[in-house]
């Protein structure tokens, strides 16, 4: 297997092969390592099996480099998707709009498993990429992922005592393109630039404790490694000055604060920890991107601002669920 790379308009494409060999262990599947790019530029693929490139429409696919420095550009924005819904006209919605990525922030699919066996994980991501429109989607721009309860492990309102956990990072790792996972504490937080935005992807189920434990400063849903991680890219982004920081936060930011609250509600102590962090390090243009939710909504920082004292009110947007009602 093999897969080729060209420039949109070109006659003559890169060739790259796998680096990482198909077993039954990874699932079958390999990765590729495609370098030697130009920015900012339009590519077509394809894949090679045997010296024969594969003509359906599941082995060929499209995407954009990204710019660098002062560009224009759109992202989609996405979550909460289920390929057992009947309505899955989103995802072509999507395709039309031709954004630049996708971000997508959690709940890819809503199996529910709470096993530990690595093909159960498998076998979700295959239903959802063997689905016709969402597919289609994930194969006509680049994708940023990150999970939330339903597509990580444990199903509705899971946390990091769930015994999947370490089999679907397993997954994760094998499945799904990423950034490099740099917390090194199981969590599959991650961030990258594309223009002059910076993306900060956070894992709020891995290392979540539950929501049902009463609130107190060590009471937290990124985990103590990650949560020093976050405010460290926080820091450096506006140190590199960003004109936008975008942090992806799989669940909602506003609610009053509510002890077994799935949302940030239920982990209130620590929301007024990273408020207060934001304001005191001047942490400026930060939008956060928020899910789970299952509505389409728009905070420009009116209700958002849950530092102690005030001075923090962040624009938040929380996408729609792709098909769920």
């Amino acid at each position: 297997m093999r897969a080729g790379a060209i420039q949109t308009g070109k006659a003559s494409p890169a060739i790259f092969s796998p680096v990482a060999t198909s077993s039954a262990a990874s699932g079958n599947t390999v990765s590729l390592n495609i370098t030697g790019l130009l920015v900012d530029t339009d590519y077509d693929y394809s894949i090679e099996v045997g010296g024969v490139t594969r003509s359906e429409p599941t082995s060929q696919g499209h995407f954009h480099t990204f710019p660098l420095g002062a560009a224009s550009f759109k992202i989609a924005l996405a979550g909460d998707s289920d390929f057992r819904d009947p309505d899955q006209s989103a995802f072509d919605a999507i395709v039309a709009e031709k954004p630049l990525f996708i971000l997508f922030n959690g709940d890819l699919h809503y199996s529910d498993i709470k096993t530990t066996n690595p093909d159960d994980y498998r076998a979700a991501y295959d239903s959802v990429l063997k689905q016709p429109n969402e597919g289609a989607m994930f194969r006509s721009a680049a994708l940023a992922y990150v999970w939330d309860d339903h597509d990580s492990a444990g199903g509705d309102n899971t946390n990091g005592t769930a015994v999947g956990m370490p089999a679907t990072r397993t997954v994760y790792g094998q499945y799904v393109p990423h950034y490099p996972l740099a917390v090194g504490d199981g969590t599959i937080g991650q961030s990258f630039t594309v223009g002059r935005v910076r993306v900060i992807m956070t894992d709020l189920r891995s290392a979540s404790v539950p929501s049902t434990l009463p609130e107190s400063p060590t009471k937290s849903r990124m985990g103590a490694t990650q949560k020093v991680w976050f405010k460290q890219e926080l820091l450096n982004a506006r140190n590199g000055s960003f004109p936008l920081i975008l942090w992806v936060s799989s669940i909602p930011w506003i609610s009053a604060p509510a002890v077994g609250d799935d949302s940030w509600a239920g982990y209130a102590t620590e929301r007024t920890e990273i408020a207060n962090f934001i304001r005191d390090n001047g942490i400026k243009n930060l939008v956060i991107f928020a899910g789970d939710m299952h509505a389409l909504a728009y905070d420009d920082g009116t209700h958002s601002d849950y530092a102690t004292g005030g001075g923090s009110p962040l624009v938040l947007f929380h996408s729609a669920a792709m098909t769920r009602p």
